[in-house]
C-alpha cells in the first residue's frame, strides 16, 4: 500500500482523537531485499491473510492482565 492510500483510508475511516494500533514494514526494516524484490513484498502484504492478527492481539492483552 503506498502510504497516500494509507492516509487517505486513514481520513476517511478514523476520528483523529481516538486511539488505534498499526503495523508497517518500510523499506529500511528490508535491507537485504533489491527494490524489485520490494516491489513484489509490498504487493504480497496486500494479499496476505492478516485474519489471526486480531485473535493474536487479543491473546496478548489476556496475557497482560
Amino acid at each position: 500500500m503506498r502510504v497516500k492510500d494509507a492516509i487517505k483510508l486513514l481520513k476517511e475511516n478514523c476520528n483523529p482523537e481516538e486511539e488505534i494500533i498499526i503495523a508497517w514494514w518500510d523499506r529500511s526494516c528490508f535491507n537485504t531485499m533489491t527494490d524489485d524484490e520490494w516491489g513484489e513484498a509490498s504487493e504480497a502484504g496486500d494479499d496476505m491473510d492478516w485474519s489471526g492478527a486480531h485473535e493474536d492481539l487479543e491473546r496478548e492483552i489476556q496475557e497482560r492482565k
